[in-house]
C-alpha cells in the first residue's frame, strides 16, 4: 500500500470518527437555545457524574462565545447525592443576560416556550479579589471578605428542556445550570451578611403571596453558596 493510500485511509477514518457524547449534548443544547426551541427529551444520555456534566458545561461555555459575568448556585437534593456527591451546583451567567432594575421597576425577560421556567428570588453578591485565591475556602467567615456589595435580585431559571430538573444534577449542569438571566435589584447594606436569617423574602404574583422564606446565615445559606462557588472555580 502506498503512502498516499495510507493517508487517504487515515483521512477517511478521521472524517467518520463519532462525535463524543460530551460534544453532542453540548451542541444540541446550544442549538436549541440559539433557536429558542424546546427539546422533547434530554439530548443523549444524562451525564452520570458531576465531572462529566461540568465537561459538557465547559464546552458549552467555550462555544457560546460570550463572556461569563457571574455564576448562579443551586442545590443538589438529598435524593441525588449518592450519585452526585455534593450539595451544590454552579452555572454561568452571561453578560447579555444580566439586567438591572430600580426599586419598584418592571422588566420583561423571555423564557423558553414549552421548556422549563421559574422565577427565583436571590441574594446577589458582587465579588472582588477571589481570583488570587489558590487554596480552599474553609468557612463562610473566610468567604465574606470577597463580597464587595450585595443586592436583592432574581434569577430567571429557564431551559429548552421542560424535564431538566426532574433528571437531576447531571442534566441541570449540562444546560448552563438551568440559567437564563439575572435581574439585579436594589443594593442592601453589607451588614445583612451577618443577619441573613432575620431577612424575610416574599414573592407575589398579581398581588398574591406565592412564597415566603428567610435565608440561612450558615453554610446552608447564601454564604455557604459563595464558599462553594469560590472553591468550585479554584478547582
Amino acid at each position: 500500500m502506498s503512502q498516499a493510500q495510507i493517508s487517504t485511509l487515515m483521512v477517511a477514518w478521521l472524517s467518520h470518527k463519532p462525535v463524543s457524547q460530551t460534544a453532542d449534548i453540548s451542541s444540541r443544547f446550544l442549538a436549541a437555545r440559539r433557536a429558542a426551541k424546546s427539546l422533547s427529551s434530554f439530548p443523549g444520555i444524562v451525564p452520570a457524574s458531576l465531572q462529566a456534566a461540568y465537561d459538557v458545561q465547559a464546552l458549552s461555555i467555550a462555544d457560546w462565545g460570550e463572556p461569563v459575568a457571574g455564576y448562579k448556585v443551586g442545590g443538589i437534593g438529598p435524593e441525588w447525592r449518592d450519585q452526585y456527591p455534593g450539595t451544590r451546583i454552579a452555572g454561568p451567567v452571561f453578560s447579555s443576560l444580566i439586567f438591572s432594575i430600580e426599586n419598584g421597576g418592571r422588566i420583561d425577560i423571555p423564557v423558553f416556550e414549552n421548556g422549563f421556567a421559574a422565577y427565583e428570588p436571590e441574594i446577589i453578591m458582587r465579588l472582588e479579589g477571589f481570583s488570587d485565591v489558590h487554596k480552599e475556602i474553609e468557612s463562610v467567615e473566610d468567604a465574606k471578605p470577597f463580597v464587595k456589595n450585595i443586592h436583592i435580585g432574581v434569577e430567571i431559571a429557564s431551559s429548552p428542556l421542560a424535564s431538566l430538573n426532574d433528571l437531576g444534577p447531571g442534566s441541570i449542569i449540562s444546560d448552563f445550570g438551568n440559567q437564563a438571566g439575572v435581574i439585579i435589584g436594589p443594593e442592601i447594606d453589607l451588614n445583612w451578611l451577618d443577619r441573613l436569617e432575620t431577612m424575610d423574602v416574599t414573592t407575589r404574583i398579581d398581588g398574591e403571596i406565592v412564597g415566603q422564606a428567610s435565608p440561612n446565615g450558615g453554610d446552608d445559606g447564601p454564604l455557604g453558596a459563595l464558599r462553594f462557588l469560590i472553591n468550585h472555580l479554584i478547582e
